[in-house]
């Protein structure tokens, strides 16, 4: 039996509060647009409005009141409502046909996103408007009849009282409209592309933004979230609190025996950098290009706090590509500015749970935690490049809630140069956009930053400015081959003569053979690492640590790694030897000899790595023509290379490379979207298609855990974390849990994870759901080297590519 709208629930009673359908909708309408504004306040009011609106089926109410074990779906109803309400009033809102289009236009985007609001944001259909390419007419008419639609009409004409429809009316629309569809998606959005083509990005992105105005009505409603900005105060007493800890930090840095120059190069770095931004307060992208160990993520800070201390912005956003630098940078930040930082990642969550929290205030916990990471509700945070772009390149309403917290935030972007070429354009000019239309800033933070002429349409506000010549290492480049075995015969002699010694490779598995044979001939005088990203998230901090704490004890040393080392990692070696990469990556890896200019000037060797069958793999890795061979041709030309050399070394090199290849094509994506493929930049990924998926389980405990990934284990597995895949495989234990608690349970057993291409999970572990697979053999999982050791025997080349 059909309840009056009055009587219905959005969600259950919950502390003695009732949560009733109608309130939901207007204030979700309210906090999305205004019923007396312009005609796209109004569009989005009524969006608000009617988004829930399927929520009155009788099915769904019972449902809510568990009376029955699943509710229809109701966003395919809203959305249909939505568009017929929108099509009876914009006539009389808007007489003038040509700026009707416009408005008509516009109301494209709020159909799909009211259609995908707890789903994936859909592509406009030209033959079928979204409700009937999820449901058979038939079946929509069905929920219709279900609902008390007089009484949503009713409501409706409360704010406009030219609406008179009937629910009849409205069913019958539901047969004749596919045809007026036809005619907006197929006419009317080419034609606006094509007097646009100028506004093609912001056509393009059009959609994420206006379901994200949506999505942050709904869920702060629902949530009650508040708003958490850095205040000006807050960023002035910051401001102190970092130039306490830069004196502070210098004073340390000099007592290890760091040049004074190195020293002074920083703190003058920091000043002039502030200074050109406070010349140009309001440019919306700036650059801050400078050499690695000068100190660039401070410096970035400290110009991030200048804006919030202005007011110009009123959050700080850090995006770094891996976890690992990350979590390094967080913990400086915080210690940097005494400000806590919100670290967003997919594995954040775990560090949200209080193991001292009582357990009945855990069992009363809902998703509002995990919410609380999408919001991005803090002064300032700390976050992953795939998870910025899952703000910029949305494939879930859900993940852009966090466009509005990007509202006049500072983004500060550190080693962009490490997302994959392909996408760099786009990425820049999404970053465009997003600044531009919610007045944000961003700071591209790098030692090797690509062209930018083809992404962006304004050339982004330099501050970094000319530093002291410094003269920490020089690079020597030879067309001689070593092999594997060569280059580990080498190595002893390199840690005798040098004392600690980086040798990089391109593969994993070129890593583990040559670790191996250092093996055999390393002493107890001699001190051995390998590190690769075929080792669980804690081994790899593991080793990094003991690796510096090696270095700061002096120790002979030597590390073999994949290029982990070359972003973020602040370790600085006498010498490295690096098997011949593009040369972009030689600058960066370049950056860890002699990183505080410590000593006499260090020696970074690059040279060809060949197999023992003859061949160099390292087109399986960088997998770009152009750069390979700009690589090897400037390094002919250049076999010596000093730092002071180096920065036009790499202008020559960008400026050869764009020449022969821009890497504009895949800006074709922006046009595709803008006239309705969304799945054409949804779900861009920042390191490209081949960044593995697949990750192995791998139920070996750390000596040392942190509090709450203790506390979770010994919750829900008292017996070690080999109990966890036997916990997922019982449903009814999936059951007990609440959403947070699902959550944190997934992410529990991430902690215990290696990501792998699929072609390594078959050689090693056996397959458990869609995502996860586990290891076959717990013994094959080497405290040494992870799983690298696994690939020596690997025939296939694609096990190699991953880095």
């Amino acid at each position: 039996m059909v309840a009056p709208l009055a009587s219905c629930w959005a969600r259950p009673p919950a502390a003695g509060r009732s949560h009733l359908l109608l309130d939901h909708l207007k204030r979700v309408a309210v906090t999305c647009g205004d019923p007396g504004g312009d005609i796209g306040q109004r569009l989005a009011f009524l969006a608000g409005f009617l988004h829930d609106a399927g929520k009155s089926h009788e099915h769904w109410q019972a449902y809510i009141r568990g009376q029955r074990r699943k509710g229809p779906p109701h966003a395919p109803l809203g959305s249909a409502l939505f568009c017929f309400c929108a099509h009876k009033l914009l006539p009389k809102w808007c007489p003038d046909k040509q700026k009707l289009d416009s408005y008509v236009d516009s109301l494209l985007e709020w159909v799909v996103s009211v259609h995908s609001h707890h789903g994936r944001l859909a592509d406009l259909d030209v033959d079928l408007p979204p409700w009937d390419a999820s449901h058979a007419p038939v079946e929509l008419k069905g929920l219709g009849e279900g609902c008390p639609l007089q009484e949503v009409f009713g409501q409706i004409s409360a704010y406009w009282n030219d609406l008179e429809v009937s629910d009849g009316e409205f069913l019958g629309w539901l047969d004749s409209f596919p045809e007026v569809w036809e005619r907006w998606v197929g006419v009317l959005r080419p034609r606006r592309v094509r007097r646009s083509q100028a506004l093609s990005v912001d056509l393009a992105l059009r959609l994420p933004n206006v379901s994200a105005r949506l999505i942050w009505a709904d869920r702060s409603e629902a949530g009650a979230y508040g708003e958490s900005q850095l205040a000006q105060e807050s960023a002035e007493a910051g401001c102190r609190h970092l130039a306490d800890y830069c004196r502070a930090r210098g004073r340390t840095a000099r007592a290890r025996g760091a040049s004074s120059l190195l020293v002074e190069s920083r703190a003058k770095l920091q000043r002039s950098a502030l200074k050109r931004y406070r010349q140009s307060p309001e440019s919306p992208l700036y650059t801050l290009q400078v050499a690695t160990g000068y100190g660039k993520t401070l410096t970035a800070l400290r110009v991030a706090l200048e804006a919030c201390r202005r007011g110009r912005c009123r959050r700080i956003v850090y995006a770094a590509p891996y976890i690992s630098i990350l979590s390094q940078a967080a913990r400086e930040i915080t210690g940097a500015c005494g400000i806590p930082v919100l670290e967003h990642h997919h594995l954040a969550l775990l560090e949200q749970f209080d193991p001292n929290k009582a357990e009945e205030a855990v069992a009363r916990a809902d998703d509002q935690d995990f919410e609380a990471l999408d919001t991005w509700r803090a002064p300032v945070v700390a976050t992953t490049f795939n998870q910025l772009f899952r703000a910029l390149f949305p494939r879930r309403a859900q993940h852009t809630l966090r466009l509005s917290a990007l509202d006049q935030a500072f983004i500060i972007v550190d080693e962009p140069q490490i997302i994959d070429t392909g996408i760099w354009n786009v990425f820049l000019s999404s970053l465009q956009a997003l600044c531009a239309a919610r007045g944000s800033q961003a700071l591209l933070v790098t030692a090797t930053l690509p062209p930018l002429f083809a992404g962006l349409e304004r050339e982004p506000e330099k501050l970094a400015p000319p530093l002291p010549a410094q003269t920490r290492f020089r690079i020597e480049s030879s067309g001689q081959a070593l092999t594997p075995a060569a280059l580990a015969d080498g190595v002893p002699g390199e840690v005798d003569e040098a004392g600690s010694v980086a040798v990089v490779v391109n593969t994993v598995r070129d890593a583990a053979e040559i670790y191996g044979h250092l093996r055999e001939v390393f002493d107890q005088g001699r001190s051995l690492f390998c590190l690769t990203a075929l080792m669980l998230p804690w081994h790899k901090a593991q080793v990094i640590d003991r690796i510096a704490s090696a270095l700061e004890k002096k120790r002979p040393l030597a590390a073999v790694c994949t290029q982990v080392l070359e972003a973020g990692v602040d370790l600085s070696f006498r010498r490295i030897v690096r098997a011949r990469p593009i040369f972009p990556c030689i600058a960066q890896v370049a950056g860890r000899a002699n990183r505080h200019g410590e000593e006499e000037v260090a020696v970074v060797r690059v040279f060809p790595l060949i197999r023992e069958e003859g061949r160099d793999v390292w087109d399986l890795v960088y997998r770009d023509v152009t750069a390979r061979r700009q690589t090897e041709l400037l390094l002919s030309e250049k076999p010596v290379l000093s730092e002071l050399a180096l920065t036009d070394a790499l202008r020559a090199y960008f400026g050869r490379c764009w020449a022969e290849n821009a890497q504009t094509q895949q800006l074709e994506r922006f046009d595709r979207a803008a006239h309705g493929e969304w799945s054409a930049l949804a779900g861009l990924e920042p390191f490209g298609p081949d960044y593995p998926k697949t990750s192995v389980f791998v139920p070996l405990e750390r000596e040392s855990m942190s509090p709450q990934v203790q506390a979770l284990l010994g919750k829900w597995a008292p017996r070690g974390c080999g109990q966890l895949l036997d916990l997922a495989a019982d449903q009814k234990f999936r059951s007990t849990l609440s959403f947070r608690e699902r959550k944190q349970f997934s992410l529990l057993i991430r902690q215990f994870c290696v990501p792998v291409p699929e072609s390594v999970a078959r050689r090693v572990a056996e397959p458990f759901n869609d995502w996860l697979w586990q290891i076959s053999d717990p013994a094959d999982y080497s405290r040494e080297t992870g799983l690298a050791h696994c690939l020596l025997d690997a025939e296939d080349e694609a096990a190699t590519q991953f880095v």
